[in-house]
C-alpha cells in the first residue's frame, strides 16, 4: 500500500512538473507605473526592443507613355469606287476627299460631313457607310478669303454645344507664281452660323516658321488641321517648316476653346502658340519642336481621343524616302496630346495612301473607342491621283492593351523595321542574319522609332561579323535632338575576325544619352564590305 502511494506521489510530481513547464515564467521586474498592466495581465514586460516591422517595399512606378497598343484586328473594305467617288450625289466631286473629312451628328441619325474638293469646300450628308449620300454643296466657298490663297478648303469641323457654332479648321494654299504645284501652306479657321450652309472666313491662324518664297523647294505643306482638345484647349496638329527649310513633321499649337469662341462670335481670331521645347512660340512665324521623337517623316494625319485606352490615338500616312513606291499607315498613341509613342504598323503598300481620317464607329466626333474607323484614299503606282482614286475604310479593333517598346532586334526572318539609307547595294536577312553588301565608305541605316529609356538602357549589343573597315558607329535621337548628328553618336573600333564578333558599346557615355531615345542609325563599316548582323540590342 505504502509503495503504492509513493509511486502515485512520483506519478503526480511528473505531471505537475510537466504542466509548469507550460506556465508563463514569473515577472522577474516589479510592477511600476509603466508596466503594472502587463504585469496584471500576465504578459512579461522585456527590456529587449520589440523587433521591427520592415517598411513595405515600394512597387516600382513604371513609365507606360511609350507602350504602344496592341491591335486586335484590321479589315478594310471599299467605300467608293472611283466612277462612284466622282461624282458623289450627281455631283462633280472628281478631288474628293482631298484632305482630312470632319462631321457632326444630326438629329435623324445621320451624319453631316465636311471635306475638301479641289480647292473648295463639299457638305454632305449621309451615314458612316455612304457619307456622300446627299451632295449638299459641291464647291462650298469661304466668304472673305484672302486673295492670296488660290485654295481654302476643310474638313475638321467643331460645334460649340451652347450656341450651335461651328468653326472649320480649313487647309490653304498660296499657289506661287500662280502654279498649283508649287505652294506654301498654312492652316486657318471659319465660322458657321447657320449649321454649315455658309462659312465666315477668321482668318490664319497658323503660319509656318519659314516665309513663302517661291524658289524655296516644293512644297511647304501643313496637313489638313486635324484637332482635338485637352484641358479646355484646343490643340491642332500640322507639319512646320523651318527658315533652314527643315521639316517639323509632326508638331501642335494649341490656344484656348473659350478664347477661340468668344473672338469667332466676335468675327475674329485669337492667338495661338506653337509648341517648342524650349517654350511657347507664336502660331504665326513662330518655331515648333517635333512631337514624334526622332521626327519620323509623316504626309497626312488625324487625331481622336481614344475612351478604351485613355489616351489619345492618331492614324499617320507617310512614305518610304527611300523608295518610290512604298506608302505606309501607321497609328501611334499619346497620353499627354504632345509627347507620341513608336508607331504602329497598320497598312503597307505600293499604292498611294493618303488623307486618313479616324472616326469613331458611335459616330463622336471627337472621341473614339475600342473599334474604330479609318477612312483613305488609294492610288496605283504610276498613276496620277484623282483619276483612278478609291475610298477605303478600315476597321481597327484593339485589345486595350498597351505593350512595351521593343528592346532588341533579332532578324530572324525580315529586317524588323530597319531601313538602309545610304550605300548598300544589298539588304536582306538570310538564316536568321541581316546580311548587307556596302557600296562606299559611309553605309548606314536606320532602326524603326524605339522609345527606350536611356536610364534603364545605357549599352548597345551588337552581334556582326565585318569584312573590312576600322570603325563603326552609332548615332541616336532624343526629344532634344531630333536629327542624326555627331553630338549624338558614339565610334567603337571594329575587330578584324572571320567569326562573329560581339560588341558592347557604352552609349552612356555620351552626354546626348538622355531621356527617351527616338530611334538609331546604324554605320556598321567605313568600308565596302559584307556585313552579317545576327542581332542588336540595348541592355542595362
Amino acid at each position: 500500500m505504502k509503495s503504492k502511494q509513493t509511486v502515485l506521489m512520483i506519478i503526480l510530481s511528473l505531471v505537475l512538473g510537466l504542466s509548469a513547464c507550460n506556465v508563463p515564467a514569473a515577472p522577474t521586474t516589479p510592477p511600476t507605473a509603466d508596466n503594472a498592466e502587463s504585469v496584471e495581465s500576465g504578459v512579461t514586460p522585456s527590456n529587449t526592443p520589440a523587433p521591427s516591422i520592415p517598411e513595405p517595399t515600394p512597387t516600382p512606378v513604371v513609365d507606360t507613355s511609350m507602350y504602344t497598343p496592341e491591335i486586335a484586328s484590321t479589315t478594310t473594305e471599299v467605300i467608293y469606287e472611283q466612277y462612284q467617288r466622282v461624282g458623289l450625289g450627281g455631283r462633280d466631286t472628281f478631288f474628293w476627299p482631298d484632305g482630312n473629312i470632319g462631321f457632326i451628328p444630326l438629329d435623324d441619325g445621320q451624319f453631316r460631313f465636311f471635306g475638301a474638293n479641289g480647292s473648295r469646300t463639299a457638305v454632305s450628308v449621309g451615314t458612316l457607310d455612304d457619307p456622300g449620300a446627299v451632295m449638299e454643296s459641291h464647291k462650298l466657298v469661304i466668304a472673305g478669303i484672302d486673295p492670296e490663297f488660290s485654295y481654302a478648303a476643310g474638313g475638321p469641323i467643331y460645334r460649340d454645344p451652347e450656341s450651335g457654332l461651328l468653326l472649320l479648321f480649313y487647309h490653304a494654299e498660296r499657289h506661287l507664281g500662280g502654279n498649283g504645284l508649287i505652294f506654301h501652306a498654312a492652316i486657318g479657321l471659319a465660322v458657321s452660323e447657320d449649321d454649315g450652309a455658309t462659312f465666315e472666313n477668321l482668318g490664319i491662324i497658323i503660319e509656318t516658321n519659314a516665309l513663302p518664297d517661291r524658289n524655296a523647294v516644293c512644297c511647304a505643306d501643313v496637313g489638313g488641321a486635324t484637332y482635338t482638345i485637352k484641358d479646355g484647349d484646343f490643340l491642332v496638329y500640322f507639319r512646320d517648316r523651318m527658315e533652314d527649310l527643315s521639316t517639323i513633321e509632326l508638331a501642335v499649337a494649341s490656344a484656348p476653346v473659350d478664347e477661340v469662341l468668344a473672338a469667332a462670335k466676335s468675327g475674329n481670331t485669337s492667338p495661338w502658340t506653337k509648341y517648342h521645347q524650349d517654350g511657347p512660340q507664336p502660331g504665326l512665324f513662330g518655331t515648333s519642336s517635333p512631337l514624334e521623337i526622332g521626327n519620323p517623316p509623316t504626309d497626312w494625319f488625324h487625331v481622336s481621343y481614344n475612351t478604351a485606352l485613355e489616351r489619345y490615338v492618331m492614324v499617320i500616312a507617310t512614305h518610304d524616302r527611300a523608295e518610290e513606291y512604298n506608302y505606309q499607315l501607321y497609328l501611334t498613341t499619346s497620353v499627354d496630346g504632345y509627347t507620341w509613342s513608336p508607331r504602329v504598323l497598320l497598312l503597307e503598300m505600293e499604292d498611294e495612301i493618303t488623307y486618313p481620317s479616324l472616326i469613331s464607329v458611335e459616330g463622336d466626333p471627337l472621341n473614339s473607342s475600342q473599334d474604330f474607323y479609318i477612312y483613305y484614299v488609294t492610288t496605283p503606282r504610276g498613276t496620277t491621283r484623282w483619276h483612278n482614286t478609291t475610298f477605303h475604310r478600315m476597321t481597327v479593333s484593339l485589345t486595350g492593351e498597351m505593350l512595351e517598346p521593343k528592346r532588341g532586334w533579332e532578324f530572324d526572318t525580315d529586317p524588323e523595321g530597319w531601313t538602309p539609307l545610304w550605300e548598300m547595294d544589298s539588304f536582306e536577312v538570310q538564316d536568321g542574319v541581316l546580311i548587307i553588301q556596302s557600296a562606299g565608305n559611309d553605309p548606314h541605316m536606320v532602326s524603326p522609332a524605339t522609345a527606350i529609356s536611356s536610364d534603364t538602357y545605357k549599352q548597345i549589343e551588337v552581334r556582326m561579323k565585318v569584312g573590312a573597315g576600322a570603325i563603326g558607329q552609332f548615332f541616336f535621337t532624343t526629344q532634344d535632338v531630333p536629327f542624326h548628328v555627331e553630338e549624338a553618336s558614339l565610334v567603337f573600333p571594329l575587330e578584324r575576325s572571320d567569326e562573329f564578333v560581339t560588341y558592347t558599346v557604352d552609349m552612356s557615355a555620351v552626354p546626348a544619352w538622355t531621356g527617351t531615345i527616338g530611334d538609331l542609325r546604324f554605320d556598321p563599316t567605313d568600308q565596302a564590305a559584307t556585313i552579317e548582323i545576327d542581332y542588336i540590342r540595348f541592355i542595362p
